[in-house]
């Protein structure tokens, strides 16, 4: 009997793997967890005495759509006046679906305190949001600083999401003065630590760190003038990176690795709905070769397979894959416990 048109073809799972937070050391949930503290438990029922204010003289649909198009700190701020205020803010639905799918977002967002005011119904959107912004294909990063959707290959590509700058690097580089920071998109950095197979690294101070494309284009604008993308590492930094084993050195932020600059405030998030969440798989054949970035969604891998053939190994690929399989800088990053355990 033939099967159904519209039936899934079934594939086995060693063909696939899923996306990894660390092959780019992006920011983990348990560390935006630990440094961004925020209750997201839900409420099951409001203190009958709790008082909302002026808001209760207001019908219901309108307090939601007032609620719905606050910025996401002032509508938690809302959320923690007291136990009436939470639990209406704990049933709506897309706050509902975002904590419980993809919180990982929402902390990041809280995290390095990001300048633009993102709602809560786009930053639903922007996780409903199933291709890049930058190329339309499957995406499973989210470039917190302007909740952009990327995939790994435009995420890797400096001059697409250049490394963010200090204040002085950023003046210097693009020749601006101080009153144009207040145009340009910026971030804190957070507190990182990070390991390159060697030495431990901590950067424990913040810092409000620049985006160089805004910069690059408030440039082009007066002068007409481009600037290239910064280069990934200076020789100073990565001689300073593998230097003899050194646990726990604190670094000055001038000298943190630029890539991780950028990644810092990224996060691996899933493509959600009211009713569930979906991850999109890598090809396990494709690995090592030109399409091993590739990402798929689960529903359509079979068609992926109908054309799947074995292609030539990309030996850079392969031999950055197996000499530092999370990538060639930086391991571990936001992962005490593991650097913890490696040190026991």
């Amino acid at each position: 009997m033939e099967p159904m048109a519209d039936s899934p073809k079934i594939f086995p799972a060693a063909l696939t793997y899923p996306q990894s937070e660390d092959i780019h050391g992006v920011m983990r949930e348990e560390f935006l967890r630990a440094h961004c503290p925020l209750d997201l438990r839900r409420t099951n029922s409001p203190l009958i005495l709790s008082s909302i204010g002026k808001f209760e003289e207001l019908p219901t649909e309108i307090l939601l759509e007032i609620l719905e198009q606050l910025p996401l700190p002032s509508l938690l701020h809302f959320r923690d006046v007291n136990r009436h205020a939470r639990h209406i803010i704990d049933w709506l639905p897309m706050f509902r679906a975002i904590v419980d799918q993809a919180p990982q977002a929402l902390l990041g967002i809280l995290s390095v305190q990001i300048r633009i005011n993102i709602t809560l119904p786009e930053l639903f959107q922007r996780l409903r949001q199933r291709l890049c912004d930058l190329c339309g294909e499957p995406g499973q990063y989210l470039w917190l600083p302007t909740v952009s959707r990327l995939c790994r290959k435009c995420s890797r590509n400096l001059s697409l999401v250049p490394v963010p700058l200090l204040a002085e690097e950023l003046l210097r580089r693009y020749e601006l003065e101080p009153k144009d920071l207040e145009a340009i998109m910026s971030f804190y950095s957070p507190p990182a630590t990070f390991h390159n197979n060697e030495n431990v690294f901590r950067i424990e101070e913040r810092h409000i760190v620049y985006d160089t494309r805004a910069a690059a284009q408030l440039l082009f604008d007066r002068t007409g003038k481009t600037v290239r993308p910064n280069p990934l590492e200076e020789c100073a930094v990565m001689d300073l990176l593998f230097q003899k084993p050194q646990w726990g050195t604190t670094l000055r932020f001038s000298t943190f690795p630029r890539e991780q600059r950028k990644n810092m405030a990224m996060v691996v998030a899933p493509w959600i709905s009211y009713n569930g969440s979906e991850m999109g798989v890598f090809c396990t054949m494709c690995l090592y070769t030109e399409d091993q970035d590739c990402l798929y969604l689960p529903s359509e891998f079979h068609k992926h397979l109908d054309t799947c053939r074995v292609r030539p190994i990309n030996w850079r690929s392969k031999m950055e894959r197996e000499e530092f399989p999370l990538g060639p800088i930086h391991l571990h990053l936001y992962h005490e416990r593991s650097i913890l355990k490696t040190r026991s």
